[in-house]
Order: structure tokens, then C-alpha cells, then sequence
């Protein structure tokens, strides 16, 4: 009988741990009253423990790897980190975050869709998280690359038609003063979530914006 016992134990056991090493696959699609829509982007954000990412068509597809409770968090300390604009798709401005491990003289350069150099700037930056302001002109699509020292990273802005005809302009706002939090981390490369944990996600497309929130449990469209 306890050896029955101590075989049921370890059935449960192996079960547990293959539950908890699913991933939980969520496929994204836009839709207005039974029509099809195609977004722009995707920005999902995890409300419980923080964090966000971004998706860009065609790959509307986000894995959420579930580990437990043992995770392994892996820090940006070690190199420049140009986060993604928010929000995006925008209008009239949209916010850039910055994260330096050093001091050091940055190059920013803004590009259009057919690799033009509109512009370029240089500042110089200490250690922490730097926010900057993007003014756009009349391009619909903008990539923003940030270099230093040998270290080099680019993001797609995605810009919504609007009436500006001014030139496209990029500023700094300020440093991020503030303590190290979830949301500077990064957990095996993927948006950290663990089951029960509730995601904002929310679509953008050139008909509007539409979010919603959820708890997900299992892979689902």
C-alpha cells in the first residue's frame, strides 16, 4: 500500500512539473464587427508583476515560457538597452527610454522606410535611464538607432497620418531617477508571467486603438 502511495506521489509529481514547464502560446488577430483588421502593432504588458513587450505584424504570436517560481532574471547591466517607443503607433510625439551601464557619447540617427538619413544628434550620457521625445514630420514609419561605443541598437517607430508638416525632431527630456524594478529585467528573453498574473494587450491599427485585459491559462487565439 505504500508503495502505491509513493507511485501515486510520484506520478503527481512528474505531472506538476510538466504543467509548469508549458508555455502558454497567444495569437493575435484584429477584428471590427466580424471584419478583419489589420494591426500596426501590439503592446502587451504584464499588470501584476510588470514589464511590457511589443509585437509587429507578420509575427502576432507571443510565448509566455511558465518556469515556476525559480526564475533566472538577466540583467541589461552590461550594455546599452534602446527601449521600444511608447506609444506606437503615435500622432503627434511618442517617448524613447535609454538604459546606459556607463558614461559615454551617444549617436542618435533617424531613418525613413527607404533607409534615408533624415537626421542625426549626439549627446552625452551617464549610467541610469534616459527619456526622450520624438516630434514626427510627414514619413509614416521612422527607425530610431541609438550607437556607442561599438554598441548599436535600432527600434521601428510607426507613425499614424496626421497634419504635421514640420520636420521630424528628436529631444531629450530627462533622466529616470528611480529604484531597480521588475520592469528593467528580463526574464529568459521573454515578457515574465507566470500563471494568474493579469496582461494588458492592446492592438493598434489605423482605425484606432482596442485593449483588453486578461489572465490567460492556456494557448489560445
Amino acid at each position: 500500500m505504500k508503495k502505491a502511495r509513493f507511485l501515486l506521489t510520484l506520478i503527481a509529481c512528474v505531472l506538476a512539473i510538466n504543467l509548469s514547464a508549458q508555455n502558454i502560446e497567444l495569437t493575435f488577430t484584429g477584428d471590427n464587427n466580424g471584419q478583419p483588421v489589420s494591426m500596426d502593432s501590439l503592446i502587451i504588458k504584464n499588470v501584476t508583476q510588470g514589464g511590457e513587450i511589443a509585437l509587429y505584424p507578420p509575427d502576432l504570436t507571443l510565448v509566455l515560457v511558465l518556469t515556476g517560481t525559480d526564475h533566472k532574471f538577466v540583467t541589461n547591466g552590461n550594455s546599452m538597452d534602446l527601449k521600444q517607443n511608447y506609444p506606437n503607433p503615435f500622432t503627434d510625439h511618442t517617448s524613447i527610454q535609454l538604459q546606459m551601464p556607463g558614461t559615454g557619447v551617444v549617436k542618435f540617427m533617424v531613418s525613413n522606410l527607404l533607409g534615408q538619413n533624415l537626421f542625426s544628434v549626439q549627446k552625452n550620457l551617464g549610467a541610469g535611464t534616459h527619456s526622450l521625445s520624438f516630434t514626427p514630420g510627414n514619413e509614416s514609419c521612422y527607425f530610431l538607432s541609438a550607437s556607442c561605443e561599438g554598441h548599436c541598437k535600432t527600434i521601428k517607430m510607426l507613425c499614424k497620418p496626421g497634419s504635421n508638416s514640420s520636420l521630424a525632431d528628436l529631444r531629450y527630456s530627462n533622466q529616470i531617477v528611480s529604484m531597480p524594478s521588475f520592469k528593467s529585467l528580463q526574464i529568459l528573453g521573454e515578457l515574465p508571467f507566470e500563471l494568474g498574473d493579469e496582461l494588458l494587450m492592446i492592438g493598434y491599427s489605423n482605425l484606432g486603438e482596442s485593449g483588453m485585459v486578461k489572465s490567460p491559462e492556456m494557448s489560445q487565439e
